[in-house]
């Protein structure tokens, strides 16, 4: 069932007719009146004058007649008023019906794209989310492969410092192995000395120039010294005296004619009475140079 509208125009339309109905209601009232102020009339006038009677009669006919065919005229007026306000009505009435027809289809239609508007934002933010998440996912991956390279890597350098260490310690320790062994061997090779000096009583005899030297001794009395090096050249042996002098050793040069006929040159530290004291040089000596020594006997 549609809903009855009424707008303004159809309330214009129904005063209207109100006010035409009353309208009509006053001019009926009006014209019976008259009717009834005609008929007093035409009494009146048969009592005084005959002529007048029969006028009058015929006035008041002719009145009658007019006022007998008014109302039915009227009536046709007012059928056809509301024939037309009814006409006018349905008219209205259909043109609210087709108007909110309209409006119902536009307001759905509206509504329908807005739907469409809603699905189609709704599909492109859940796009857009499962690209997003997507990014996260491959971006979450990618991190993680760098970080597992990352720590790959990291191993590597690791077992590559360590291999490096272990090399370097590995050839440390056989530096170090080697460098004791060869200690070991020139310790060694200057306790053999030192025992043959003993178990010979070896006395080297120097000469260097200088009559006082070690030849100059009461009763051939043994001194020891510290056997710093030996050299085929006096420049390079003196060259050597100064090198010592820079770290507070003393050191002197003893020339001796060796088996095979040549020059050589000895330089030594110290000239002790006690063996003990020559061996504290002796390891002394050793702490700031590297070059074989030990300890000799001299007169």
């Amino acid at each position: 069932m549609k809903p009855f509208v009424i707008n303004e125009n159809q309330v214009r339309a129904y005063a209207l007719g109100a006010i035409g109905a009353l309208v009509l209601s006053f001019m009926l009232g009006y014209v019976t009146g008259i009717f009834i102020s005609g008929e007093s009339n035409s009494d009146l006038a048969l009592i005084t004058d005959e002529n007048s009677v029969i006028q009058e009669e015929h006035a008041s006919g002719s009145n009658q007649q007019s006022v007998s065919n008014e109302p039915a005229k009227l009536t046709q007026q007012k059928q056809a008023t509301d024939e037309s306000l009814a006409k006018q009505q349905i008219e209205e009435t259909a043109a609210a019906e087709k108007l909110a027809q309209k409006k119902a289809a536009e307001e759905k239609a509206a509504a329908e794209k807005l739907a469409q508007k809603k699905a189609a934002e709704k599909k492109a933010a859940e796009r857009k989310a499962a690209e997003r998440k997507a990014a996260e996912r491959k971006a979450a991956e990618k991190r993680a492969a760098e970080k597992k390279a990352a720590e790959k890597r990291a191993q590597k350098l690791a077992a590559e410092k360590k291999a490096a260490e272990e090399k370097a310690a590995a050839e440390k320790a056989a530096a170090d192995k080697k460098a004791a062994e060869k200690k070991a061997a020139e310790q060694a090779e200057a306790e053999r000395l030192l025992a043959e000096n003993d178990t010979q009583s070896m006395s080297v005899t120097e000469s260097s120039g200088n009559p006082s030297d070690d030849t100059v001794t009461s009763n051939n009395k043994r001194y020891y010294s510290v056997q710093a090096g030996m050299f085929a050249s006096k420049t390079n042996a003196m060259s050597f005296i100064d090198e010592l002098a820079e770290k507070q050793f003393e050191a002197h040069v003893t020339d001796f004619i060796s088996s095979s006929g040549a020059t050589k040159y000895n330089v030594r530290v110290g000239r002790f009475e006690e063996r003990n004291q020559a061996r504290e040089l002796l390891r002394e000596f050793q702490k700031s140079f590297t070059s074989p020594a030990y300890v000799v006997i001299t007169q």
